[in-house]
């Protein structure tokens, strides 16, 4: 995730308000207020010195405008007031003694142009920002919906809801049904899919749902997707009855991999979710490969706690794999690495010997952090991926077996990315 400045992070951080879980689904989205046209859920792109991005809510309620502001990592921020003046959209927020400005003015039905300022005893900053609406919708909050479909155990499951939910004859139907049904309860997770990395583009979506929509018309791809939910539920089960310790009570999302999504977790609102996309999960694990890894990924929230995921440098990525892998086989949640690659039985002490050209590879490129470089190198899709996947669990076997868990978190990665290094070089 690319860096902005500390100065507007200590800015904009405050304390975040979630609103309770629901049992049941609630209606995505309430009809725009008639007449007000800065309602809605809107993107801003803050541009300048300080180049980020952000998402705001504007809603109306008997005459009342208020706003909720949102920044790139989903946590809510604090706003002291909302005005409307002559066609300009006002937001402030003052915490503590800093505070920042944002003025907005419409060029358009969905846009808007204006500038934002920060002033802070050391710094006043400012700059132009450019903001588009994404949700015609009144009174949004950004987890209401989401969190109305998370189960019990914290899975969320999108395909289940796509399957249960959305139209099949076409594909305008099924994107309209998109657009009005799951971007609502979804953006928080969705947004860099739909946006970019950095929110600066918009997907189409008749050409990122394409495959999405033929996926989810698929008999065999329906009965995965519910033998992964199955098989998800089982392993959080499982790791709840038999080792409590290493449970952590995050959101699973069991979707497609929609615009090539890959499995990967995220800061959403202080909060670490993973979205997991079946269908790639499947063609990478196939077999008894796949509840083995769903039981690994669960565990590797763990590891996320220790080493969240903004860092994303592939030798920290190795520690999490490898001690998550590690953990599933030596808790009796996994057989045994056989399963967890995919090997033919009693195979994997030998595979672990023919690995001192991957390692080498990987000890060149501990300090990548590209998410797609990661993923390609630490691929169970390719065979050299593989390898490497297997170099990385043979390191949290060795150092799992020689230190507990606490004692490895108060390491750090620092401490753990030496040994690494020292078992990646063959010392």
């Amino acid at each position: 995730m690319r860096k902005t400045s500390p100065v507007f992070w200590m800015l904009l951080l405050c304390l975040v308000q979630v609103g309770a879980a629901e049992t049941k689904p609630r209606p995505a989205q309430t009809p725009a207020a008639p007449g007000n046209p800065w309602v809605g859920v809107w993107k801003v792109n803050l541009e300048g010195q300080n180049k980020d991005f952000a998402f705001f809510a504007a809603s109306e309620t008997s005459g009342k405008f208020s706003v909720q502001y949102y920044n790139r990592l989903w946590e809510q921020q604090k706003v002291q007031s909302a005005t409307v003046e002559n066609g300009k959209l006002t937001i402030e927020s003052r915490p503590t003694a800093r505070a920042y400005r944002l003025e907005l003015k419409l060029t358009g039905p969905d846009k808007a142009e204006g500038s934002w300022l920060i002033v802070h005893p050391q710094v006043k900053v400012t700059g132009p920002m450019r903001a588009a609406r994404v949700l015609s919708v009144n009174k949004w909050d950004a987890l209401e919906g989401f969190r109305a479909l998370e189960q019990p155990n914290h899975i969320v499951d999108l395909n289940k809801f796509l399957i249960e939910k959305a139209p099949t004859g076409s594909l305008p139907e099924f994107v309209r049904f998109w657009r009005s049904e799951v971007e609502p309860r979804f953006l928080f997770v969705l947004s860099d899919i739909l946006y970019g990395k950095e929110a600066t583009t918009e997907a189409d979506r008749s050409v990122l749902l394409k495959p999405v929509y033929q996926l989810i018309k698929s008999k065999e791809y329906r009965q995965l997707a519910a033998d992964a939910a199955k098989q998800m539920a089982a392993a959080i089960e499982e790791i709840k009855l038999k080792q409590k310790d290493f449970y952590r009570e995050n959101p699973v999302v069991l979707m497609p991999s929609i615009g090539g999504l890959d499995g990967s977790a995220g800061y959403y609102n202080r909060l670490v979710i993973l979205r997991l996309p079946v269908d790639q999960a499947a063609k990478d694990h196939p077999g008894k490969a796949l509840p083995a890894f769903l039981a690994e990924q669960q565990l590797k929230f763990v590891m996320y706690h220790f080493f969240p995921p903004v860092d994303q440098r592939l030798g920290v990525e190795m520690i999490r794999e490898g001690l998550a892998g590690y953990l599933a086989v030596s808790k009796g949640l996994v057989p045994g690495p056989d399963v967890l690659f995919n090997l033919p039985a009693g195979t994997y002490k030998g595979n672990v010997g023919k690995l001192d050209d991957v390692r080498r590879k990987l000890l060149a490129n501990l300090e990548v952090s590209d998410p797609r470089q990661v993923k390609s190198l630490l691929s169970a899709g390719s065979p050299e991926g593989k390898r490497a996947l297997m170099a990385a669990y043979r390191f949290g076997e060795m150092v799992g077996s020689r230190y507990d868990m606490n004692q490895l978190s108060s390491m750090g990665a620092r401490q753990l990315i030496e040994l690494l290094k020292e078992y990646l070089k063959g010392s």
